[in-house]
């Protein structure tokens, strides 16, 4: 039932079935212990029982004589996908200041041109001190340093460049 579920799911995200995987582990211990070792499934419960005793005294050496548990039984499943297209920005058009702040460096009080990350293209540059703004984050990009938008989207700061 979980393999079925497992390659279920692979389908809804249309995975390959030559690019499926599915592994079966299954959690066991010594009655009275309180901690399981994970042991992959060996086609049988005997079979499954005789690796985990190999595990455990591999790890703890030795084996008891008490009953073996089975706690948990688990199936994992993974897709292999082929790398997503990447989104190329169009070309910019020179980038433009939403505005202007000040802020206050080390070297004292300046004027910041703020950009807004969207709004700029590949190509695109703008020389420190600026603000780039964006829906996760804020960079400040001192002076000294320029900006350039990559077209992967990547913002790009390069030192000794900037005004």
């Amino acid at each position: 039932e979980l393999e079925a579920d497992a390659a279920a799911w692979l389908a809804e995200e249309a995975v390959a079935e030559t690019n499926r995987r599915t592994g079966r582990t299954v959690l066991m211990c010594y009655e009275g212990q309180g901690s399981e070792l994970s042991v992959p499934w060996a086609g049988t419960l005997a079979a499954t029982e005789a690796a985990f005793a190999t595990a455990h005294k591999r790890l703890y050496g030795f084996n008891l004589t008490s009953p073996v548990r089975l706690v948990t039984v688990r199936v994992d499943a993974a897709g292999i996908l082929d790398a997503p297209a990447r989104s190329m920005l169009p070309r910019g058009q020179g980038a433009k200041p939403a505005g202007h702040s000040e802020i206050h460096l080390e070297t004292g009080a300046r004027q910041a041109a703020i950009y807004d990350r969207t709004a700029m293209g590949a190509g695109d540059w703008f020389n420190g001190p600026a603000i780039v703004t964006q829906l996760d984050a804020t960079t400040l990009v001192p002076p000294g340093w320029r900006g350039t938008m990559h077209e992967t989207g990547m913002l790009v700061l390069r030192r000794g460049e900037g005004g």
